[in-house]
């Protein structure tokens, strides 16, 4: 794959009688880099979601982002299955300077917001909505238990 791109990485994973959260979920899965200047990721997981299978497995698909040149992959750590492992390679094209991305949020009623994230929020939940002055988190509260 060339740097700059995406894929989506799927698989069925057994973790016993007690099904884990997608967020514990992506504990058990370790991250491998080797990138070609030695420093930093290779890739970045953007997001993951799944469900449990009838036979008692998780099926969790995890879209990968690719970042630089090098070796990335994914190990199921209670097994040692490689889940991923890709050759990252420098893009054959030049790619624009500037890079843009667009986070649309539904307020519920089917009115899309924008996401601000050019203030560096540590989470998506604290990114400002554009207009009306407030962070994701005024409009989506969660529970305390969930923080």
């Amino acid at each position: 794959m060339e740097v700059a791109q995406a894929v989506m990485v799927t698989v069925e994973l057994d973790f016993g009688k007690k099904m884990p959260m997608i967020a514990e979920a992506l504990k058990e899965i370790e991250r491998k880099y080797i990138p070609d200047d030695g420093k930093g990721r290779t890739f970045a997981i953007l997001d993951a979601y799944g469900e449990p299978t009838a036979d008692g497995k998780l099926h969790i698909s995890m879209h990968i982002s690719t970042e630089k040149s090098g070796i990335g992959s994914l190990v199921f750590r209670r097994t040692g299955e490689i889940l991923w492992n890709c050759r990252i390679i420098p893009v054959s094209s030049t790619l624009p300077v500037v890079k843009n991305l667009g986070i649309f949020l539904d307020d519920g009623t089917g009115k899309s917001l924008v996401l601000d994230g050019s203030r560096n929020p540590k989470s998506v939940l604290d990114a400002h909505i554009q207009g009306p002055g407030k962070t994701v988190r005024d409009l989506w509260p969660m529970e305390p238990s969930a923080r």
